[in-house]
């Protein structure tokens, strides 16, 4: 019998461990999105929160992206139309995440944002995940 030579390479530099675990946030803020982003801000900071899924942002067209700023995060809205109050969803994403929005996911009734979102290091059985944030407002007494 005979053996064969197997050699061995030792990688001199390597690239440090993606983080294995994913970090996802949900919160209801009841409105104020934009005089509660500081305090969001430290939240999601802290805790390494890769998505973060906003439901009654309160938020309208008159209100600019700019105002909504976190640093290292990429905000994606969806406000309420029609000049209705209350409601509203956002997607906060970690800037160095992969992740696009799904606007064929979207319907009228309720209101949704979805996320397909990708990690360099997903297992092969899971390459992707759908996230969404859904907000379904209280039915009023006329649509019942």
């Amino acid at each position: 019998m005979k053996l064969r030579e197997y050699r061995f390479v030792t990688q001199v530099g390597f690239k440090p461990r993606v983080k294995e675990r994913q970090s996802y946030g949900c919160a209801n803020i009841r409105g104020g999105f934009a005089v509660k982003v500081d305090e969001l801000a430290t939240v999601l900071q802290q805790n390494n929160v890769d998505i973060a899924c906003i439901t009654e942002t309160f938020l309208n067209d008159s209100v600019p992206s700019e105002v909504l700023h976190v640093a290292g995060y990429i905000i994606h809205r969806n406000d309420r139309k029609n000049g209705r109050r209350c409601g509203g969803v956002a997607v906060l994403v970690r800037r160095d995440i992969p992740c696009q929005r799904l606007t064929s996911f979207q319907c009228t009734d309720v209101e949704t944002l979805w996320m397909l979102y990708r990690r360099p290091s997903m297992p092969r059985c899971l390459s992707h995940v759908i996230v969404g944030a859904v907000y379904c407002n209280q039915p009023s007494a006329d649509r019942l």
